[in-house]
């Protein structure tokens, strides 16, 4: 049973440039989590303001932007790029998960690859980092 959840993430440094951290995980534990059945791996539980599916059309292409919020995205289908100041790029696809915070500076450049949408989950959150990496 998978222990951690791997994640990259996308953030601004102190000058605003946007950058990529890739091979981070959250750390599950095993958690009563829905009793009486037995126990599951549960990552920390931390408060969202927010959720919402997105549907981001063929052929998009997002010039440099920030984050609207900290939020975290869920890929269900369909393959998204994201771009970054010194010019590293993030595939996202079914899948994979992207942490973004780069909400101050130049942002970074978001596309859809492929012949169709791209569908995710966001949730947002309003804490600096909604948890610690572990390895990477």
């Amino acid at each position: 049973m998978a222990t951690s959840i791997a994640y990259v993430r996308l953030f601004a440094d102190a000058a605003g440039a946007s950058h990529i951290e890739r091979d981070l995980h959250i750390r599950l534990e095993p958690t009563n989590f829905v009793p009486p059945a037995p126990s599951i791996h549960v990552s920390a539980l931390l408060p969202a303001t927010a959720c919402a599916f997105l549907s981001v059309p063929i052929a998009y292409f997002g010039d440099w932007h920030p984050s609207p919020k900290c939020q975290w995205l869920f890929f269900l289908s369909g393959q998204m790029e994201f771009e970054v100041s010194d010019g590293a790029r993030f595939l996202g696809v079914p899948g994979s998960t992207v942490l973004l915070e780069d909400v101050v500076g130049q942002g970074h450049r978001s596309r859809v690859v492929g012949d169709e949408a791209a569908i995710m989950a966001a949730v947002q959150f309003q804490v600096d980092r909604p948890a610690e990496p572990v390895g990477g």
